[in-house]
């Protein structure tokens, strides 16, 4: 009985720790994406950059946002 509730805790520490950095991520989300933005326009002349919001679990990891370019 003892080793199953070991268990059980060990389970439901990784989901509280899974669920807490899934959290964390999409909290940080918007505010990285709008410095990123922010930062490649102050640095070009001529364009202006548009990032668009990731969706990390709908996007492969090589596709997390997309970004418009303007001339």
């Amino acid at each position: 009985m003892a080793r199953r509730r070991r268990w059980i805790w060990l389970l439901g520490g990784s989901l509280v720790l899974a669920g807490l950095g899934y959290g964390a991520a999409r909290f940080a989300d918007e505010p990285v994406r709008r410095y990123m933005e922010a930062e490649v326009n102050r640095r070009l002349t001529g364009y202006t950059v548009r990032v668009l919001p990731a969706h990390p679990l709908l996007a492969s990891s090589a596709e997390l946002g997309k970004v418009v370019l303007a001339g």
